[in-house]
């Protein structure tokens, strides 16, 4: 009977010993969401762009007042209209290079199909091995043709 005396002590000494150390790890859980949320909050604070940039408005509005004023003087000259006279130049290219298209059109739709034509011809000679002249198949060179 006293090994079975002791067998239930040594079962309350561990049960005991379990509660403590779940109580130690719940403190310890405890401490570490605490430290967890400080940080998150400290870190959302320096992360928050919008709040520090109004802040720094309120706390320096002349400097942003004189870089306002800056920026708006640099886009005003950047953005001025340009003078009459190259705009003349421009309106005078453009039509020149649009007559100039419109009369080389022809000479350059000619030359396009002229240079499919060949290369369409010299395939199919090349898949069927039959002569092939300017205008089709030339009979006469094939030599099924004969002139009476």
């Amino acid at each position: 009977m006293a090994a079975g005396n002791e067998i239930e002590q040594r079962k309350l000494a561990l049960v005991q010993q379990m509660e403590e150390h779940r109580n130690s790890i719940t403190g310890a859980k405890l401490l570490l969401n605490d430290q967890i949320t400080s940080r998150k909050s400290a870190l959302k604070e320096k992360l928050n762009v919008p709040k520090k940039i109004k802040q720094s408005i309120q706390e320096k509005s002349t400097k942003w007042l004189i870089g306002a004023l800056a920026s708006g003087t640099v886009m005003a000259f950047l953005g001025r209209r340009r003078s009459k006279r190259k705009q003349e130049n421009k309106k005078k290219k453009s039509i020149f290079l649009t007559l100039l298209i419109a009369l080389s059109r022809p000479f350059i739709k000619k030359y396009l199909v002229n240079t499919l034509r060949q290369y369409s011809m010299a395939k199919l000679q090349s898949k069927t091995g039959l002569p092939i002249g300017r205008r089709g198949y030339d009979y006469q060179q094939a030599g099924q043709v004969e002139h009476y």
